[in-house]
């Protein structure tokens, strides 16, 4: 599997000025929700199609990432459809999708565009985003479920991700699904640093990370799938 610290997973590209105008964004409108006297559940819808257009507008700016979040977000329900039917998981697990590189507004872009290998400082600095995604999130409680999702999708079945070193079942189950998915479009997207992959290529990192990298059960719907042409 790719490693950006050699070459990461997946990134989407915003830079130092957009960084500045997420987070003056994301705190006006929080400012805006919080004073409103609104039910708590449209204001959580208010915030993630906020939050959904703001990385979808970031996601476009850069031919590398664009539709990235999207693509991630429509596998991602597949697997869970496949695996639960219809079912809140599924629509969890999509908004999951949408929303987890939100956290990449505070990483400068002369990380995320680097063409060669990330020093071991700017990979820790990457390392955060899942982090700051959570705390983005943190003051919707509707959200909690969604945010734990999100903050665990860089967490790898072996124990050796981040940000917690989660292993197996301990990581939430959506994120495995996301991980899994997350990694395929990073893969078969070109980056600065490296050119896309041919699906069926990273079709076989995924079935080669199984028990390592990716949870096997969802690993295994994930090649069914792609095998069957729903995903390709």
């Amino acid at each position: 599997m790719i490693d950006r610290l050699e070459n990461s997973d997946s990134d989407s590209s915003v830079n130092g000025k957009r960084h500045v105008a997420g987070n003056s964004a994301g705190a006006a409108l929080m400012e805006k929700t919080g004073n409103s006297n609104k039910d708590p559940f449209e204001l959580s819808f208010q915030f993630v199609s906020s939050m959904t257009s703001l990385v979808n507008a970031l996601e476009a700016k850069d031919p590398y990432t664009a539709g990235h979040s999207i693509r991630v977000s429509n596998l991602a329900g597949k697997i869970a459809e496949q695996r639960n039917g219809v079912s809140p998981e599924v629509k969890e697990v999509q908004m999951a999708g949408k929303l987890h590189d939100i956290g990449k507004v505070g990483t400068p872009e002369r990380i995320l565009h680097k063409p060669e290998n990330l020093t071991k400082e700017e990979f820790d600095h990457i390392k955060k985003h899942p982090l700051l995604a959570e705390k983005i999130l943190a003051p919707f409680e509707k959200l909690k479920s969604v945010s734990n999702v999100i903050k665990h999708h860089h967490e790898r079945f072996d124990g050796k991700g981040y940000p917690d070193g989660l292993a197996g079942k301990d990581i939430p189950v959506l994120s495995r699904i996301l991980t899994i998915v997350d990694s395929y479009d990073a893969m078969t997207s070109a980056r600065p640093y490296r050119p896309a992959m041919i699906p069926e290529n990273a079709m076989g990192e995924i079935r080669r990370g199984l028990g390592a990298q990716f949870d096997p059960e969802f690993g295994e719907i994930f090649i069914r799938l792609f095998l069957t042409g729903r995903i390709g």
